[in-house]
């Protein structure tokens, strides 16, 4: 089923999942198992993927092309080539290994990719301590920040033992932001499991976790960013799937000085007052209208409804900058096909102001702190230096 292109008519949602009963993985490797997974619909695919790799040390991955004429450039993958350019419904097959600390992947077009697990005959893993199985793999772009998830424990006659989650975060803030709270305890830094494992192509890391407390729930924390797989194994038996991720639609997305419209919160402060707009929108072909929209939410003469920008010379207007005074804003991108679907995608736009407070003590002294970049209506902590 690999590269079958499933609608569903008239465009009403539906599921599917993929599934084999004993696949050799990979071909010619004699240990099977059965593969059952949902995947995710195509409005959800990236562009830019990494790709752990579980403690058995060698993984597969499987990527498949949306559209035609998808470059695919990969750095990690132990065969195979750097690069690729598939037709929809091509697909491409990589090993990683834990040598090359994951893979990471991009495209110009949005991609699917799936990992898998191999038999313990190919990874050399004895007495037959695992088996083929699949997981569907999120773009970076689907990063959430927090995570919960519990182990899959088995009933009946199944013998799996070991269970695991494989925490995917920015090596920037990996280490030290990185937290776990098991059954509800205090967070603590991720521990007692395999380490952090760091990619310098992809900027990514990531850890493996033994989930040791079998009847408690995991909660990872990041504010950067994370993504979590789980997988578990036991003598000729395996299981791999998504623990946590979000699933936005990424079919059309902007950013703002490069930061994600989904990043674009009121937490989140811009100290530059020029802001340029990008948008990436799949299916752009079949695109009739695109249209801007903002709306201030601060200052004494507050937007009461959303107003059109219209002073943007580029038709489409998928690429534009302009100056903004601090302040708050929602900034609102319409996306209209010729199917009639209408899509909406928001972030709200906190432009800082620059201040630099010279407080004066009551002994008479003074201290001039650097100049900082403060929320409008935000509250401003001096510091006042001895006199």
């Amino acid at each position: 089923m690999t590269c079958a292109h499933i609608t569903s008519t008239p465009n009403k949602p539906v599921a599917f999942f993929s599934l084999n009963q004993g696949p050799q993985i990979p071909s010619g490797s004699p240990a099977v198992d059965c593969l059952y997974q949902q995947l995710a619909p195509v409005h959800t695919w990236g562009y830019n993927f990494f790709v752990p790799v579980s403690h058995l040390g060698v993984d597969r991955v499987r990527v498949v092309a949306s559209e035609n004429g998808t470059k695919i450039d990969q750095t990690g993958s132990t065969i195979g080539n750097p690069s690729y350019t598939l037709d929809a419904g091509q697909w491409v097959e990589l090993e990683v290994r834990s040598i090359s600390n994951g893979c990471f992947i991009q495209s110009d077009k949005p991609i699917g990719v799936c990992t898998y697990l191999v038999g313990c005959e190919y990874n050399g893993i004895f007495p037959y301590a695992s088996d083929p199985a699949q997981a569907w793999l999120p773009a970076i772009e689907q990063t959430a920040s927090n995570a919960l998830i519990a182990p899959f424990i088995a009933v009946g006659s199944s013998i799996l033992t070991n269970h695991y989650a494989i925490v995917i975060t920015p090596t920037a803030t990996a280490a030290s932001n990185t937290e776990v709270s098991i059954g509800g305890t205090a967070p603590i830094p991720l521990s007692g499991g395999y380490g952090w494992y760091d990619n310098s192509n992809a900027g990514m890391s990531f850890y493996i976790l033994p989930l040791t407390d079998q009847t408690a729930s995991y909660y990872f924390t990041n504010d950067a960013g994370l993504i979590v797989m789980a997988y578990g194994t036991g003598s000729a038996e395996s299981y791999y799937y998504l623990g946590f991720s979000s699933m936005r639609n990424l079919s059309a997305a902007f950013s703002a000085n490069d930061v994600p419209y989904t990043e674009m919160t009121a937490d989140y402060l811009f100290c530059e007052n020029i802001i340029k707009f990008t948008t990436v929108i799949v299916g752009i072909e079949d695109m009739t209208e695109l249209n801007w929209y903002k709306m201030k939410t601060s200052g004494p003469t507050p937007d009461l409804a959303y107003v059109q920008i219209t002073d943007i010379p580029e038709d489409p207007p998928v690429e534009w900058t302009r100056h903004f005074s601090p302040g708050n804003y929602w900034i609102k991108m319409e996306v209209k096909y010729n199917d009639g679907t209408e899509l909406i995608y928001e972030g709200e736009l906190c432009v800082g102001v620059w201040i630099k407070p010279i407080p004066v003590t009551p002994a008479g002294g003074t201290t001039s702190p650097a100049a900082e970049c403060y929320k409008v209506g935000g509250h401003i902590e001096l510091r006042v230096l001895p006199h």
